[in-house]
């Protein structure tokens, strides 16, 4: 059987499925280089051809994904957009904490100032999962909306209280 494989947008091939095996083998294919042969219907990364995902040096879901810039580091924003093989956007889940905090410091400025102190908790509790290598999601916006809101609401109360106890001690 013939593969045709494709490296930095450069088709090469077609090669026997033993040496395409062998280059998996070597590192010199990856998981997200994209194959092709006669009996499938488009081209797909290494990754997702389960046939030949044994064959790779290491498990390509554990392979960090490749930010819009195109260089992989572990120092990239947390916040860069990853692209799969085929170039489409990699729709990662958000965190709960930062939707958290978001929401408490919303409520914080609206109500009675009571959520401010949960909205800066997990508000710090997701910029601190957030800024880990390893963890693949986003929130990262909205856990420093809901720090910002918790700490102005905080500010606020401080105030007020200030201001009453600056008018109880004049009277």
């Amino acid at each position: 059987m013939q593969w045709y494989y494709s490296q930095n947008s450069t088709q090469l091939g077609p090669v026997a499925d033993a040496e395409l095996r062998a280059k998996l083998a070597s590192g010199e294919v990856t998981g997200t280089d994209l194959v092709w042969r006669e009996d499938m219907a488009d081209w797909r990364a290494v990754a997702m051809v389960e046939e030949l995902r044994g064959a790779l040096v290491r498990d390509p879901l554990a392979a960090p994904l490749v930010p819009a810039g195109g260089v992989s580091s572990p120092y990239a924003p947390p916040h860069a957009q990853p692209y799969a093989a085929s170039g489409m956007p990699v729709l990662l889940p958000t965190s709960g904490l930062a939707v958290a905090s978001l929401v408490c410091g919303i409520f914080s400025l609206l109500t009675c100032f009571l959520p401010s102190i949960p909205a800066v908790i997990c508000g710090h509790l997701a910029l601190n999962h957030l800024s880990r290598p390893e963890v693949r999601m986003t929130g990262r916006g909205m856990a420093v909306a809901g720090l910002v809101m918790g700490y102005l609401s905080l500010v606020a109360l401080a105030g007020i209280a200030l201001f009453f106890i600056i008018a109880a001690a004049t009277s």
